[in-house]
């Protein structure tokens, strides 16, 4: 109530809108639109968007952001896109956790997310709906071990996300690299998880569940190197409902302190999916490792793949299938190369638990594999020593072989040095390889082919 203003505890900012925006606006640097991200947001809340908006944002370091709700105008066709002047993710630091709560269409490019010191880099909640981010650094506690630290992060209680797109950025460190969690009743929607390198994640890299995906392809897995886990997952898919394309993947560990279990690509219930050109090589110490393991599939199809398990795992099944006597389940497991070379007491190529009956065979199309396993081939209702006494039990697996292939370049990929005791019609579900070389009607097993 008195004059001396200098003493006044209570201000009102009042923003007044001269129209809704839409272009580009610079944030930050010289001569800004907007001095501040937080500005820029409190002008796009308060004024609202008649097309896309793009916020420039100068090279520098900002807090992290928090939103909370849509902005007026934002749909399907006007986005708010988030990117660096410069065009280089390490240009823009958002530190700290950034907080999207039922806010939908925007876009993250060329902008690095820091949560080292703990948390979740990004956080989804509420209702969210068509969010990119791309070509971006996200990066989680590289060294703790603490199950709240992850990439980019979706709970289970925390409303419906749709139309998420993650492609072709850096995610480093987490107890997760990306986690998303519907529920039984409201999947994740339409997921493209694409080209992104995801490591030194404490326990998993991927964590689906409850998701319905279109695309988790070409992505490069691999585990912590200090500070690991017991137990790690590359891709664990859970209840992956429509799992849409699986291809492409490179799941990479090579950690002797990873001692309890490793899992390359993890799939349970999963249903209509193309699991097909994925490379999956694990180094292995650990009492009980996995290249591919399936749980209770649907209509899903294996094809391409190749997996090396090496090392002195106790316990090691290049593929791991657990069938059932009944029309519930089924997939096609063909065209793969399933290799467990390695030193510890119990390793088979192919192992099928559950109860297999050649009266439903045709629910297990398995066939035209490569098979090799340092100890018994397979496992099928008893140990099959041989691939004889195997195709007598799995009537299905007519053409497979027995060979152990020699590797090129074995720390970096699982390319041959000679495809040609390899060779199977091609199946048109696949008609590239793992690096897009077109395949010929005659083709190779496993995810690297050449032209015949």
């Amino acid at each position: 109530t008195d004059s001396n203003t200098l003493n006044d505890t209570i201000y009102l900012n009042a923003y007044a809108c001269t129209g809704t925006f839409s272009g580009v606006y610079t944030v930050g640097g010289v001569n800004p639109d907007f001095t501040t991200i937080d500005e820029a947001f409190t002008a796009l809340y308060t004024c609202g968007i008649s097309g896309n908006v793009t916020l420039s944002l100068a090279t520098g370091i900002y807090p992290s952001l928090q939103l909370s709700g849509n902005i007026t105008g934002a749909n399907n066709n006007n986005i708010v896109h988030i990117t660096s002047a410069a065009g280089d993710p390490d240009s823009v630091v958002l530190n700290g956790e950034t907080y999207i709560y039922g806010a939908s269409y925007l876009k993250f490019t060329n902008v690095t997310f820091d949560a080292i010191s703990g948390g979740k880099a990004i956080n989804l909640s509420g209702n969210t709906d068509n969010i990119e981010i791309s070509h971006c650094n996200i990066f989680a506690d590289p060294i703790g071990t603490a199950s709240t630290t992850a990439g980019i992060y979706k709970s289970s209680s925390s409303g419906s996300s749709n139309n998420i797109r993650i492609i072709g950025n850096q995610i480093n460190g987490g107890y997760y690299g990306v986690y998303l969690y519907g529920s039984s009743s409201d999947y994740v929607q339409n997921v493209i998880l694409d080209s992104n390198i995801i490591t030194n994640q404490y326990y998993y890299g991927v964590y689906y569940y409850y998701v319905n995906s279109i695309s988790t392809s070409y992505n490069t897995v691999t585990p912590r190197s200090v500070n690991q886990g017991t137990t790690w997952y590359g891709m664990r898919l859970y209840q992956n409902k429509n799992g849409g394309n699986i291809i492409g993947n490179k799941i990479h560990a090579n950690n002797a302190a990873i001692t309890s279990d490793i899992y390359g690509l993890y799939t349970y219930y999963i249903d209509s999916a193309l699991v097909a050109n994925n490379e999956i090589y694990l180094n292995s110490t650990a009492s009980n490792t996995y290249g591919i393991y399936i749980h209770y599939p649907k209509g899903s199809k294996f094809l391409h793949n190749s997996v090396l398990i090496t090392g002195p795992s106790a316990t090691a099944r290049a593929l791991y299938w657990y069938v059932y006597s009944n029309d519930s389940y089924d997939a096609t497991v063909m065209n793969n190369l399933f290799i467990t070379n390695t030193s510890g007491s119990t390793p088979y190529a192919v192992y099928l638990a559950g109860t297999y009956s050649s009266a439903y065979a045709y629910n297990y199309r398995i066939d035209y594999n490569n098979y090799y396993s340092t100890g018994n081939m397979g496992y099928v209702g008893s140990a099959q020593a041989t691939l004889a006494n195997w195709k007598s039990v799995v009537i299905s697996d007519i053409h497979s072989t027995f060979i152990l292939p020699v590797f090129a370049h074995v720390n970096s990929n699982l390319e041959l040095t000679d495809y040609s005791a390899f060779i199977v019609p091609r199946i048109n579900d696949v008609p590239v390889d793992i690096n897009g070389i077109n395949r010929t009607i005659l083709t190779m097993m496993g995810a690297y082919s050449e032209p015949l």
